[in-house]
């Protein structure tokens, strides 16, 4: 569902929700690469 990506203000946060390992980082970069038609 990359064409529902936004950004979001930090400071609108109230606590962290999670945190992601660095396979799923990079899947999540992958795939807005993808999305935004850009080389790896």
């Amino acid at each position: 569902m990359a064409d529902q990506i936004m950004a979001a203000d930090k400071a609108r946060l109230k606590s962290p929700l999670g945190q992601l390992n660095n396979s799923d980082m990079q899947a999540v970069e992958d795939a807005i690469r993808v999305h935004l038609g850009l080389a790896k």
